[in-house]
């Protein structure tokens, strides 16, 4: 019998499209803002999730839409570009 290999897709708040999940940036409510995972030093946070295509044009994009606030439930901004590139560095 052969093995199937299944690569879970997932919507990417910003743009609509879907991607295999290990190609998007997972965002979660930590206490009212919208935290990557990968700053939280998990692999899967509890609670719903926005996913969002690592670049800062998504992240901007999943903004003006409201990406956060309609999903996740917050209407704090997630945080700067610039903070969340080392940790995407390191993933």
């Amino acid at each position: 019998m052969t093995e199937r290999h299944f690569t879970p897709l997932r919507t990417c708040a910003a743009t609509g499209q879907k991607h295999p999940q290990s190609a998007l940036l997972r965002f979660v409510n930590v206490a009212g803002v919208p935290t990557p995972e990968v700053m939280l030093g998990t692999t899967r946070a509890p609670g719903r999730g926005v996913y969002v295509l690592p670049t800062p044009e998504a992240l901007a994009a999943a903004v003006k839409r409201k990406a956060f606030a309609n999903r996740i439930k917050t209407n704090r901004p997630p945080p700067a570009w610039e903070d969340i590139l080392p940790f995407l560095q390191n993933r």
